[in-house]
């Protein structure tokens, strides 16, 4: 069957001398591997440089319901993505965003709200300047909504600390070993009811910016089976360390 769907890319491995292997997410069946053809020994052909974290493609694939790796008739890159592409800091992002993605959705579920938040939000970061040394911190806990594991509640004086298990701002008096302290839930929660052109009046520093990630990817694996460190962590870590921002 050809279907015709637009397509954000989470990653591609080398599969052979002459192809590849293609994880995207896809609006009209979730997460999909494709199988990209056509390279040649140390070189990179048109079709594969198409498969860039994140980049927004428009795909016309031969899709068959039981087999595990679909094949490409076509495919159109959507809306090119040219501040991410030439910008260090965002291309780090994007990969580190797209590997939290790929870890965090299961194949061959179509969610078209989730769909269309990340696209929106690739487009989004493309396009913004200001705030955006934190927009890897706001999509994570944005994308929380999307698969069922936001905070239940809002942080309050009197609950301040996030359970990280139960994902519930709780008081003092139920305090336990799977709660943030009081930082670190402050620090998740800047990021849960505020928009992407706000972000530089969050004002954090770069030790605060710290604590926020690592309390974001702590939570996601307390909520999302085999979500371990993320290979591109340190990559991204050693980007932003000489950046002021």
């Amino acid at each position: 069957m050809l279907i015709r769907t637009k397509a954000v890319v989470l990653n591609q491995f080398r599969y052979s001398d002459n192809s590849t292997i293609a994880h995207v997410l896809t609006q009209s069946h979730g997460k999909l591997s494709l199988f990209v053809r056509g390279s040649t020994k140390g070189k990179t052909n048109g079709k594969q440089r198409y498969f860039q974290p994140l980049f927004l493609l428009d795909a016309d694939l031969e899709y068959k319901e039981k087999r595990e790796i679909q094949n490409i008739k076509e495919i159109r890159i959507s809306d090119p993505l040219q501040n991410i592409s030439s910008d260090i800091r965002k291309q780090s992002v994007a990969i580190f965003l797209a590997e939290a993605l790929s870890k965090s959705i299961h194949p061959e579920q179509p969610d078209d709200a989730l769909f269309d938040f990340v696209f929106h939000n690739v487009l989004l970061f493309e396009h913004l300047n200001k705030g955006s040394n934190l927009f890897h911190h706001y999509f994570l806990v944005q994308l929380m909504k999307y698969l069922g594991f936001s905070p239940g509640n809002k942080l309050t004086e009197s609950m301040p600390f996030l359970d990280t298990e139960s994902g519930l701002f709780v008081p003092a008096s139920q305090l336990t070993t799977a709660c943030f302290n009081e930082t670190e839930s402050k620090l998740l929660a800047a990021f849960t009811d505020i928009n992407a052109d706000l972000l530089p009046n969050l004002n954090m520093t770069r030790e605060k910016k710290q604590i926020a990630l690592e309390s974001i990817l702590f939570y996601y694996s307390k909520h999302v089976p085999g979500f371990d460190k993320l290979k591109s962590y340190n990559i991204l870590k050693g980007v932003f360390s000489g950046n002021t921002d």
